[in-house]
């Protein structure tokens, strides 16, 4: 009998039953749901994991203020100040600032509550089409979170670590300050260059006011910088400046419909005020700024000693509540003097008309009579020469083309960072964001033989300077001659 062959099997697909389908289906639209939630939970708890602000420094941020020195007369005689700021109250901040800077910033700002999804979610996805229009996602209350904690200058990984940073600082801003205080907040800690930190320096430095006498163009142009203070600076880019003053009137203009935007603003008037120019006035802030400079500086160095002074169990004599002493540069005094501001203002100005007057016109006619002025005829031209080079290295101009100090914002050497580009030493400044390139001894050489345009002292003039065009050595010599 023929054995019978084993039957062979053959493999068939188990096809699953139609629900388990959709089950998988439902799960894995569930993933793609969540996954956004989870990666922003993990994200947070790592950036929360972080340095965080405690709660004091939330309720008491930190900010440099300008100590001030008032006369007899309670006239302000100049300041003291490692940033030149002195803060204002939201009293003093007119609505059209206000408005300005909510309408361009964001839009949303009395709605949300620290972040604007809204405006986040406009931000990414123009972001990943490439649109530039979409505008920005971060808040006035993230900004601020940005300024008063987080680190400057964080790039790659831990730049969107800093971004997580920010959600959570902000949202605790928001739970401890009103509005109206976040936005005090803002411009009193904003940097609008050339030593004009806070919207009070800054109404001062750019159009000579103060905050509650700014109109309507000149909030705007301010408020324009807020984007970026170098790059919209009515100083050295008036055309950027008004381009952005325009942007900011735009915004004004469509915000209209806002209930919490209560400036009035009709397409009339901004075409008006879009073409107007930028009307500055700058003023020049710095340490000897203001009446009686080498009084100020005498009286600087005996409250430097008295701050110092401590008592026979080791403690300061005069202190904070903390036990700390003050700084004049940073803790915001009101010092008060027995200075007359109208008899010091009469001196200095007796002084001023005898030097123009009387000693320069004697001593142009001695320069007149030497072959080398403004050297007298019997120095030598080795001690020339020491002493235009002891000059030049002194001068503002030298201190920026070897990165002694920022070329933009004339920040000192603390404030930049350098590193080697293409053989030659690169500088960033960590506030302005300027870069500049060192110069070498020839390329300076080249530079101050240069005839540029510069603006330069002068008694016969009713303001003292006058506008003309030299070579920065010949400045030098300029200014020898007085």
């Amino acid at each position: 009998m023929a054995k019978n062959k084993p039957v062979e099997k053959k493999n068939k697909k188990v096809q699953p039953p139609v629900g388990k389908l959709v089950k998988r289906l439902v799960a894995f639209m569930w993933t793609l749901f969540l996954l956004p939630f989870i990666v922003i939970f993990v994200m947070l708890m790592w950036a929360r994991a972080g340095d965080m602000p405690t709660l004091s420094e939330l309720e008491n941020p930190q900010m440099n203020l300008a100590s001030e020195v008032y006369s007899a007369d309670n006239e302000l005689l100049g300041k003291y100040f490692k940033e030149n700021r002195s803060n204002v109250h939201f009293a003093e901040l007119p609505q059209e600032l206000v408005d300005c800077l909510v309408a361009t910033e964001d839009e949303r700002f009395f709605e949300h509550t620290g972040i604007d999804f809204r405006a986040l979610g406009r931000a990414v996805s123009g972001a990943l089409t490439g649109s530039s229009s979409s505008g920005g996602g971060s808040t006035i209350t993230q900004q601020l979170a940005k300024m008063l904690f987080n680190e400057q200058g964080v790039k790659g990984f831990n730049r969107i670590r800093q971004k997580f940073k920010e959600w959570i600082i902000a949202a605790q801003i928001e739970r401890k300050f009103s509005k109206q205080e976040i936005i005090t907040m803002y411009l009193n800690k904003f940097d609008f260059l050339h030593n004009a930190v806070g919207i009070k320096s800054a109404s001062r430095v750019y159009f000579n006011t103060t905050p509650d006498s700014l109109t309507l163009v000149q909030c705007a142009m301010l408020v324009g910088m807020a984007k970026n203070p170098s790059m919209f600076n009515p100083k050295s880019h008036p055309e950027a400046a008004k381009k952005r003053r325009e942007v900011v009137l735009k915004q004004l203009l469509k915000n209209q419909g806002n209930k919490h935007i209560k400036t009035k603003l009709t397409r009339e008037q901004y075409e008006k005020y879009r073409n107007l120019p930028l009307g500055l006035e700058y003023t020049k802030v710095d340490h000897v700024d203001g009446l009686a400079p080498y009084f100020r500086e005498e009286l600087r160095k005996e409250l430097t000693e008295l701050f110092r002074a401590k008592d026979k169990n080791g403690k300061y004599k005069i202190h904070k509540k903390d036990g700390s002493p003050y700084d004049v540069y940073s803790d915001g005094l009101k010092i008060y003097t027995t200075i007359d501001s109208r008899m010091q203002r009469y001196g200095e100005w007796a002084v001023r008309e005898y030097l123009r007057t009387e000693l320069q016109a004697k001593f142009d006619k001695d320069n007149k009579a030497s072959k080398k002025a403004p050297f007298a005829y019997d120095v030598h031209d080795t001690t020339i020469a020491k002493l235009m080079t002891k000059a030049l290295k002194q001068s503002k101009r030298y201190k920026m083309y070897t990165g002694q100090i920022c070329s933009y914002c004339e920040k000192p050497k603390s404030y930049l960072t350098s590193e080697l580009e293409g053989g030659r030493m690169r500088f960033t400044c960590s506030d302005c964001k300027h870069t500049s390139y060192m110069l070498n001894e020839q390329e300076i050489k080249n530079a101050f033989n240069k005839k540029v345009p510069m603006r330069v002292f002068s008694w016969k003039k009713p303001n003292q300077e006058f506008d003309t065009i030299m070579t920065p050595n010949d400045s030098i010599k300029y200014y020898m001659k007085f």
